[in-house]
């Protein structure tokens, strides 16, 4: 999956990817963190770190 989220063509992949750990990701950085507010803060920046990386 990961190969196909960089890949050009398979633009859904990064979808599939982002549907399939989100919520395992959130409820990670909450327990952790012990702040709702920090994790989605948290949660934002590597979503848009993770789509950076996609495009390069």
């Amino acid at each position: 999956m990961a190969l196909r989220v960089a890949a050009p063509g398979d633009a859904g992949a990064f979808d599939r990817l982002y549907d399939r750990h989100r919520g395992g990701l959130y409820r990670y950085l909450v327990r952790h963190l012990g702040n709702a507010g920090l994790a989605d803060e948290l949660f934002q920046d590597v979503l848009m770190n993770a789509i950076r990386a996609r495009a390069s």
